[in-house]
C-alpha cells in the first residue's frame, strides 16, 4: 500500500487551509459597500466604519435642517393687545391688506435689526433659516428692511449656550418719526432729513430668556407697562408654550436703554416642516431595535411636537424629554439611567451632546451622533459613528466625521445602516463558506489518514479546491444586495465576534455535507486497495460540486438564487399562460383569463420596481467554475494536469442525486435559520411596542 498522504499533498493541504484570501475578500467587499453607500448620497471617509454603521444601537439626530427641511416660514405673530395673528405664505395675494398694529410692527423691526441675513443679487434672501424667515415675513406684510436707517454700534450673536442675540445701535431719524417709533409699512417711508436716536438694545431669543430681561410690555398706544400687572408675563408664557406645543419655533423680541430693564414687544413662531421620508425612516431603525433621539436647541415643548409628529415619541406628555438644564442638575449615574427612556433633548448645548453620548456608550450602545458645527466636532469625535452634513456642515464638523451625508437628509442614515448590516452578514457567509471548504478538505484527508485509506485527492486537486474558497464563488458571497429585512434584526454588540455559535453551527453543518457526501463517493467507488484516477476523479468531482452547492447556499437568508421577476414568470406560466392554452376553444372563458394574465403582467412589472434581492455575481461564477471543473474532467490537456479521466453517465447521474440530497439538507437547514430569525424578530418587535 502506498503512503496515504505525500509531501505535496501536504503542503498544498497546508495552502488550502489557511484561507489567504480572506483579507482581500474583505478589504473588497467594504470598499464596494462604500461605493454603494456613494450612490446613495452617504459618503464614508474611513473603511472601518462601514462595519460599524451596522451596530449602531443609538442615533442621535439634530432636528433642525437633518429631521426637518431647514426652511423657515413665520406663520403667527402675538402681542399682548393684538393677540395671536395668523400670517399665511409668500404665495397669498392679499396679505399685505392684513391691518399692522405699531406693536407688531416694532415686534417685526426688533427681529429685522438683529438678523444679518441679506437680499442677493437674485432677490433671495441668503442666511441661517431663522433669519431668512424673519426677512420673509417683512416681504409677506408689506414692510421694508429699516437697517439701512440703522447705526448698528455693537452686536452679540446667537448662541446655543445664551439662547439669544442683540444689537446695540440707533436710527436716523427724520423730523415726522419720533425717535424708536415703531417701523412704518414702506408706503409711509419718508425721505426727510435724517437725524440720530440714543444708542437702543434690541434683543431676540428664547421667551424665557427674553422675558427673564423685560420688565415691562409695549402696549398698542404706545405706552410701556409692567408685566407683573394683569398676569402678563404668564400670559406671554403659556402663549409661547401654546405655540411651541404646536411645534413652532418661537422667538420673543424685546428693547430698551438697558439690557437688564427692557420692553417686551412679542412672540414670532415659526414652522419647519419635517422632510419627506424621516418618518417612515425612524419607524424603520425602530423596528430594527435602533433608539432613535432628537436633540434640538428648541424648547421641550416644539421639540416634544415634532419628535410626535415623526415617531419618534408614542406617548403623551414630556416624560420622555430631557432638557440642558436638567441635564446639568443629574450625576453621571443618574444621566446613564434617564438616557435609556429618553427620546428627546431640548435646549441643549455642544456640550451636553457630549455627555449625552457618553451617557448611551456607558449603557453599552453603539452611538451615530450627527452635527454641523464648529462646536459639535467633539461631539462627532466621541460618538462611534460621526456623522455631518454636507451642504450646511462647517468643514471642521465634516473633518471630525466619519459619514457624511450629501444631501442633509436623516432618510439617508437608514440605506447607510442597511448596507453596514448586510456587509457584515456578508463577511459571515463568505467566511462560512470558506471555513467549511477547508475544514472539510483537512478533515477528509485525515480520516482517511486514520481509517488507513489512500489519499482521496491529489496536490493538483487540492490547489483547485483552494482557488474555489479564495477565488471568485468566495467573493461573489461579499457582494449580496442589501434586502430590507436586513433592518428587523437586531443591532450587534459592539463586543460580538464575527464567529457565532450559530455561524459554527453552519460551518459545521456545511462541512459535514461535504465530507459526509465525499467519503460516500469514495468509499462507494473504491473496489481495492489503491486509488486509481478514476476513483480520485469522481472524489474530486464531488467534493468540488458538493461545494459549489455549499456556496450558493450560504448566501444571506432573505436573498434568492433567482430574479423575484423569473419565479412571478414561472407561476404566471403554470396558473395563467397553461389554462389559456386549453380554453382556447371558448372566447368567453378565454377573455377572463387574458384580463387576468394581462393583471399579471402588472404584478411583474411592478416587481421589477423592488429592490433586487438576488445576487447573479454569485451564479456567475459559480457557474464558470462548474465549467472549469468539466474541462479538468474531460480535457485531454487538463486530464494530464490535475490526473483525472472522464466519467460516464452513471457517475454524473450518482453525483447529480448526492448534489440534491445536499441542496435540499441545506434547504431544511436555511429554512430553521430564518424561522429562528423571524422568533427572534418578533420578539424584538414586541419589545419596540
Amino acid at each position: 500500500m502506498t503512503s496515504p498522504v505525500s509531501l505535496p499533498q501536504t503542503v498544498s493541504l497546508a495552502v488550502a487551509a489557511i484561507p489567504e484570501g480572506l483579507p482581500i475578500v474583505v478589504t473588497v467587499t467594504l470598499a464596494l459597500g462604500v461605493l454603494r453607500m456613494s450612490k446613495r448620497k452617504a459618503i464614508v471617509k474611513k473603511l472601518h466604519s462601514v462595519e460599524t454603521l451596522g451596530s449602531v444601537s443609538v442615533i442621535c439626530s439634530d432636528k433642525t435642517g437633518t429631521l426637518t427641511t431647514n426652511q423657515m416660514t413665520v406663520t403667527q405673530i402675538f402681542t399682548i393687545d393684538d393677540g395671536l395673528k395668523t400670517v399665511q405664505s409668500l404665495t397669498e395675494p392679499n396679505m399685505h391688506m392684513l391691518k399692522i398694529s405699531d406693536v407688531i410692527l416694532k415686534t417685526l423691526e426688533i427681529a429685522n435689526l438683529c438678523v444679518n441675513a441679506y437680499r442677493n443679487q437674485d432677490g433671495t434672501n441668503v442666511g441661517t433659516s431663522t433669519e431668512v424667515a424673519l426677512l420673509n415675513v417683512l416681504t409677506i406684510l408689506g414692510v421694508e428692511d429699516c437697517r439701512p436707517l440703522f447705526n448698528r454700534k455693537s452686536e452679540t450673536p446667537f448662541t446655543s449656550e445664551a439662547k439669544y442675540s442683540s444689537v446695540v445701535g440707533s436710527f436716523k431719524t427724520t423730523d415726522s418719526r419720533p425717535s424708536n417709533a415703531p417701523l412704518s409699512p414702506r408706503s409711509s417711508r419718508s425721505t426727510q432729513s435724517m437725524i440720530t436716536d440714543p444708542d437702543t438694545h434690541y434683543l431676540i431669543g428664547a421667551p424665557e430668556v427674553v422675558l427673564s430681561r423685560c420688565k415691562f410690555y409695549l402696549k398698542s398706544d404706545s405706552v410701556t407697562t409692567s408685566l407683573d400687572e394683569d398676569g402678563a408675563r404668564a400670559k406671554i408664557t403659556q402663549q409661547a408654550e401654546k405655540m411651541a406645543k404646536s411645534g413652532l419655533r418661537v422667538l420673543a423680541m424685546a428693547y430698551g436703554f438697558d439690557s437688564n430693564n427692557m420692553i417686551f414687544t412679542g412672540l414670532q413662531g415659526m414652522t419647519d416642516p419635517p422632510r419627506k421620508g424621516v418618518s417612515a425612516a425612524i419607524a424603520s431603525l425602530q423596528k430594527g431595535g435602533v433608539h432613535v433621539v432628537m436633540i434640538t436647541g428648541d424648547s421641550e415643548f416644539t421639540a416634544t411636537a415634532i419628535s410626535r409628529e415623526l415617531g419618534i415619541l408614542t406617548n403623551s406628555g414630556i416624560s420622555s424629554c430631557l432638557t440642558g438644564q436638567e441635564i446639568d442638575r443629574l450625576t453621571p449615574r443618574q444621566l446613564i439611567d434617564r438616557v435609556k427612556g429618553t427620546s428627546v433633548f431640548a435646549r441643549v448645548t455642544p456640550r451636553h451632546k457630549m455627555s449625552i453620548i457618553e451617557a448611551f456608550q456607558s449603557t453599552g450602545s453603539v452611538v451615530a451622533m450627527t452635527g454641523d458645527g464648529v462646536n459639535d466636532a467633539p461631539a462627532l469625535r466621541m460618538a462611534d459613528i460621526g456623522i455631518s452634513m454636507g451642504k450646511g456642515a462647517t468643514d471642521v464638523a465634516k473633518e471630525a466625521a466619519d459619514l457624511i451625508l450629501v444631501d442633509d437628509n436623516f432618510s439617508t442614515i437608514l440605506p447607510a445602516i442597511e448596507e453596514g448590516k448586510t456587509i457584515f452578514y456578508n463577511i459571515q457567509n463568505f467566511l462560512a463558506f470558506q471555513l467549511s471548504t477547508a475544514v472539510a478538505a483537512l478533515s477528509l484527508i485525515t480520516i482517511s489518514t486514520i481509517l488507513g485509506l489512500p489519499a482521496p485527492l491529489n496536490a493538483m486537486q487540492i490547489l483547485f479546491i483552494n482557488i474555489l474558497m479564495d477565488g471568485p464563488p468566495s467573493q461573489s458571497l461579499g457582494v449580496d444586495p442589501v434586502n430590507k429585512e436586513v433592518m428587523k434584526r437586531k443591532p450587534r454588540s459592539k463586543h460580538s465576534a464575527v464567529l457565532t455559535i450559530r455561524l459554527l453551527y453552519r460551518i459545521g453543518f456545511s462541512a459535514i455535507m461535504i465530507i459526509g457526501g465525499t467519503l460516500f463517493i469514495y468509499l462507494f467507488d473504491l473496489k481495492g486497495p489503491e486509488v486509481g484516477q478514476r476513483d480520485q476523479t469522481v472524489t474530486f468531482t464531488s467534493f468540488v460540486f458538493l461545494d459549489l452547492i455549499s456556496a450558493i447556499q450560504n448566501r444571506g437568508l432573505n436573498v434568492d438564487l433567482f430574479p423575484r421577476t423569473l419565479k412571478h414568470q414561472i407561476q404566471g406560466f403554470i396558473q395563467y399562460k397553461i389554462p389559456a392554452f386549453f380554453s382556447r376553444a371558448s372566447r368567453k372563458i378565454y377573455h377572463p383569463i387574458s384580463r387576468t394574465t394581462s393583471s399579471h403582467h402588472h404584478l411583474v412589472n411592478r416587481d421589477e420596481r423592488l429592490v433586487k434581492t438576488h445576487n447573479p455575481i454569485l451564479l456567475i461564477t459559480v457557474l464558470v467554475s462548474f465549467l472549469s471543473l468539466l474541462m479538468i474532467i474531460y480535457l485531454p490537456v487538463l486530464q494530464k494536469i490535475f490526473q483525472t479521466q472522464a466519467l460516464d453517465q452513471r457517475d454524473l447521474v450518482l453525483l447529480l442525486a448526492l448534489g440534491s440530497v445536499s441542496f435540499a439538507c441545506h434547504e431544511i437547514r436555511r429554512y430553521f435559520e430564518r424561522l429562528i430569525e423571524k422568533n427572534e424578530n418578533d420578539s424584538l418587535l414586541n419589545l419596540n411596542f
